[in-house]
């Protein structure tokens, strides 16, 4: 019989801490998450796994609030696992992380309940600060996915309404027009369309013309005030 590897000791924490789990199949990524996080205050490594088999071991004894697993533990379920640990336990977070860079595998795991998904790449101290603010529950990405999976959503779903102010937009003025009701400057905007800074100016500057306002916030101001967005 093997054992499930858990290369931590597993102790009693302070009730107000909040208690989190590694698992990923390589023991220097295991070594390194504990170090990023075993000087925070707040949080404790209660085991460190590099299996499926190991993980469950750790939940089933302990009380876990954050899972952080590695994408390759969770494709080898066909994401199965993520469904099931948040059935299981709803009180547990599920975080991903991996080398992935697909679009539409990052939004099926968040679909399913992943709590978010950290790409192993990049600068270790952005990571340390997105793996914190995501087990807070607060940004479930690092900035360049979010701009990635926007710009997924923007030309998948195409969530500008057609109302009679925006009927006279193309097709892509109308994915720059829903940026700027985000909010977005014209560097996010480039960011998530995948287009250059020029490219968004003249699409902002044909959104003015065409809606016959002076400014982006009169261009904004005018459009939420329509039926097509629901704003009175």
């Amino acid at each position: 019989m093997t054992i499930p590897m858990v290369d931590c000791d597993v102790s009693e924490a302070k009730s107000d801490k909040m208690r989190v789990v590694v698992a990923d199949p390589d023991p220097l990524v295991r070594r390194g998450i504990f170090e990023l996080l075993r000087n925070e205050p707040d949080i404790e490594i209660v085991g460190r796994v590099e299996s499926i088999p190991g993980l469950r071991n750790v939940l089933a004894g302990e009380r876990v609030d954050s899972v952080l697993v590695e994408f390759s533990l969770v494709q080898d379920t066909d994401f199965s696992l993520v469904t099931e640990l948040r059935s299981e336990y709803p009180d547990c977070q599920v975080i991903v992380m991996g080398t992935l860079t697909d679009s539409d595998v990052i939004l099926r795991l968040l679909r399913l309940g992943a709590a978010g998904y950290l790409p192993k790449r990049g600068k270790i101290a952005e990571f340390r600060w997105a793996l914190l603010q995501v087990l807070v529950n607060m940004t479930p990405l690092l900035p360049d996915v979010s701009q990635q999976l926007l710009g997924h959503l923007i030309r998948e779903e195409r969530p500008v309404p057609t109302c009679p102010v925006t009927a006279k937009l193309s097709a892509r003025e109308q994915e720059v027009l829903h940026c700027l009701t985000q909010g977005m400057c014209n560097k996010e905007i480039a960011a998530a369309l995948k287009v250059s800074d020029r490219t968004v100016k003249a699409h902002v500057s044909n959104i003015l013309r065409k809606l016959n306002v002076a400014d982006r916030t009169q261009a904004v101001l005018k459009v939420l005030k329509t039926k097509g967005y629901g704003v009175t």
